[in-house]
């Protein structure tokens, strides 16, 4: 009896050290993983898209950044990628950076080492074919790690990128003067702010592209360079259209 119990508890630290102690090291302390660029030096911020590309969501986010010559990133699920690869093509000959957001999107918190390694390498071969050039930064569904991440990520040969600032427009009832005044309240120079234009809750991603045009604005308004996530810690500045 007491054999199972000790065996039992090794599966569930076992368990633990896999999923929550990845997170951990992911989201707070590991130095090689960008969450947010410099606060020194003129204030600048960066926007980025998770969850596309989407027929109309991606298209009208890219409209509105293409009028306001507003760079950004788009983190892009494969699968979607290989069904609207006009999308992803369109975003980075418009001057913003392509990520690799996963092949299906799946939690890391339920996937075994080899599902984790086909998540993040069929998302990263899927933008291969759509782009003819590897993505060097991805970006794991919801934030989550697990002890796979990491070594999945080194073997596509790519950065993980997190965020600083999360805006609430993936939730059921979002709102775009929520989505507006969250960003506003919550931006800080060297921002990366975390901003959706497709996934499960369309109504949720069009409020953000209803409140996209303001968040531009009003970030620039309080004196924010708009710049790729890419572009934070270097001299290359805001007009990357």
């Amino acid at each position: 009896m007491r054999a199972g119990w000790y065996l039992g508890g090794a599966a569930v630290a076992g368990i633990a050290a896999y999923t929550a102690g990845a997170q951990a090291r992911g989201r707070m302390w590991d130095p090689a993983i960008l969450r947010r660029g410099p606060a020194t030096g003129r204030p600048r911020i960066a926007l980025t898209f998770d969850d596309g590309p989407h027929p109309q969501l991606t298209a009208a986010t890219l409209d509105i950044l293409r009028a306001a010559a507003c760079p950004a990133a788009f983190f892009c699920i494969g699968e979607q990628a290989l069904r609207h690869p006009e999308l992803v093509r369109r975003a980075r000959d418009e001057g913003h950076l392509i990520g690799n957001h996963s092949m299906l999107h799946r939690h890391a918190w339920l996937l075994t080492p080899e599902a984790t390694r086909r998540e993040i390498a069929g998302g990263a071969a899927a933008l291969r074919e759509v782009l003819s050039a590897p993505v060097a930064w991805m970006r794991p569904p919801w934030g989550a790690f697990n002890a796979a991440t990491y070594v999945a990520a080194r073997q596509a040969q790519q950065r993980i990128a997190l965020w600083s600032v999360a805006a609430p427009d993936w939730a059921p009832g979002a709102r775009a003067e929520a989505i507006l005044a969250a960003v506003l309240a919550r931006a800080h120079p060297g921002a990366i702010v975390d901003l959706h234009d497709g996934g499960r809750d369309e109504a949720a991603s069009a409020e953000m592209v209803a409140a996209l045009p303001a968040l531009v604005a009003g970030l620039r308004a309080r004196g924010y360079d708009l710049v790729r996530m890419d572009h934070l810690g270097s001299g290359e500045g805001a007009a990357g259209l």
